[in-house]
């Protein structure tokens, strides 16, 4: 497809018709874990301890953010990525969907997100983070932090696309050295 020829175009240069499926196959996974870092920064504000004040405050934080819609979204871009990506995956959007939500729903998810930021941050320090998302400079970082994402994504690879000259130089090296 594409999108999956413009994300990462060069390094088809070094592949064999043999793994260009496979090839394929870890551009669909790039794409996710692109789509899973920008929920990763929704959910950065969701940390907690095992305290009772930092589950308060994290639950506070969850409303205010919209957790929920959030990882919802992110489901559903990344469902679409994936059809986009490989269209003969059919349409098998209710199992993909279920896969998704699974292995990276709100549900899913909530206590890991507790059990990982548990550690970086205080109830007050989740108290501000919320106070901040209240105020309308952090409704609209909620709102413009995927776009933000996105085109720093789309400049690195813009950048590495410049000078791929350079990419296929020093992988050429390396080949020769591993031989």
């Amino acid at each position: 497809s594409t999108q999956a020829k413009t994300l990462f175009p060069y390094t088809t240069l070094f592949r064999s018709d043999s793994t260009k499926r496979s090839y394929h196959m870890a551009n669909c996974y790039k794409s996710l874990i692109k789509k899973l870092f920008i929920v990763a920064v929704f959910a950065a504000p969701l940390l907690l301890t095992a305290g009772e004040a930092e589950i308060q405050a994290a639950n506070e934080l969850l409303e205010v953010i919209q957790f929920e819609k959030v990882m919802d979204n992110s489901i559903n871009a990344s469902i679409q990525a994936l059809k986009e990506m490989s269209p003969g995956i059919g349409n098998n959007d209710i199992k993909l969907k279920q896969f998704f939500e699974k292995h990276m729903g709100a549900k899913t998810l909530r206590n890991d997100m507790i059990d990982m930021y548990s550690e970086i941050f205080s109830a007050k320090e989740l108290k501000d983070i919320a106070a901040f998302y209240k105020t309308k400079t952090g409704q609209k970082a909620l709102e413009k932090i995927p776009e933000v994402m996105q085109r720093s994504m789309q400049l690195a690879q813009t950048r590495v696309m410049q000078n791929v000259a350079e990419l296929q130089e020093i992988m050429a090296q390396g080949q020769e050295t591993s031989k």
